[in-house]
């Protein structure tokens, strides 16, 4: 792996960038695409973590490459130009050599723009999360993308999540009653975790979920949804577009069992949110094609 690691030094270094570079294009970059939701974090490193509308997922080994005064960037096979802080994916071909690269995605080139941190970067709770009259700290480490809890109960040493993918400037850590909650949001979409201490299990445990979706220009899809980990309850608040009528159909509240194992900080990954958004977006199909039956 060392060996490694300092070819690809000496492979900038002989193309005339610093050993730096990885650096300077470290951070989150989101798209600004209405059919793509992408996503993707490039870690000091030189590694990446790639997401196209949560069905492509990829990540490896950030290669560059200059030609003509230009900033080549690859990931995997997938080829792309940087300028100015934004990144240009290539996700269709031409008529020479077509392809589609993304399914539901229109556009020729995906524009991912590097986010501005705030001065303050991701927001530090300070509050007696164990019950025994001391202070713990819970934060967002910026460098590993982990959810780090130092509880005094256990000397204070790291308790931390498993690697976050894509955290975008408006995530954070906030107090809420008896516990915490992590909140990761995008422009149109996003999510809340809300976590608390297990005294019996000296553990943290999460114990609910909630999304909100806007959905598209026509806010096919929009709404919001909770689930209670203690209780399994699911609550959804859903609506969809009706083509025919032109105007946004409100359905009513789904109520189901949405059963999940019990999932504690050191479980916890942006996979559990994504299986989560799955089987939302499965009570939301099957209610509202059970409507449109209903209608013909």
């Amino acid at each position: 792996m060392k060996k490694i690691a300092l070819f690809f030094k000496i492979l900038l270094i002989t193309q005339g960038f610093g050993q730096n570079q990885y650096e300077e294009l470290s951070g989150n970059y989101l798209s600004n695409s209405k059919t793509c939701k992408a996503n993707l974090f490039i870690e000091k490193k030189g590694t990446y973590q790639l997401n196209i509308n949560d069905k492509y997922k990829d990540s490896g080994l950030v290669h560059i490459s200059k030609k003509e005064k230009k900033l080549y960037i690859n990931f995997g096979d997938i080829s792309s130009l940087y300028t100015k802080d934004t990144i240009f994916l290539q996700n269709s071909g031409n008529s020479m050599s077509p392809y589609i690269r993304f399914d539901n995605c229109d556009e020729k080139f995906i524009q991912l723009i590097k986010a501005k941190n705030k001065k303050s970067k991701y927001s530090e709770l300070i509050k007696d999360l164990d019950n025994d009259k001391i202070k713990d700290t819970i934060f967002i480490s910026e460098e590993e993308t982990r959810i780090i809890c130092k509880l005094s109960s256990c000397n204070f040493k790291e308790i931390k999540s498993k690697k976050l993918d894509f955290l975008n400037e408006n995530s954070g850590i906030v107090d809420i009653k008896n516990g915490f909650e992590f909140y990761n949001n995008w422009m149109r979409a996003g999510y809340k975790n809300q976590f608390r201490y297990n005294p019996k299990l000296k553990k943290i445990q999460l114990i609910g979920m909630s999304r909100f979706e806007f959905g598209p220009a026509n806010n096919d899809g929009s709404g919001e949804s909770s689930v209670n980990l203690l209780t399994n309850q699911y609550i959804g608040k859903w609506s969809y577009y009706d083509v025919n009528k032109d105007y946004l159909v409100k359905m009513s509240e789904i109520r189901a069992k949405m059963i999940f194992p019990k999932i504690y900080l050191e479980d916890f990954s942006s996979d559990i949110y994504f299986d989560y958004s799955e089987k939302c977006s499965e009570l939301y199909s099957k209610k509202k094609q059970d409507l449109l039956n209903k209608k013909e």
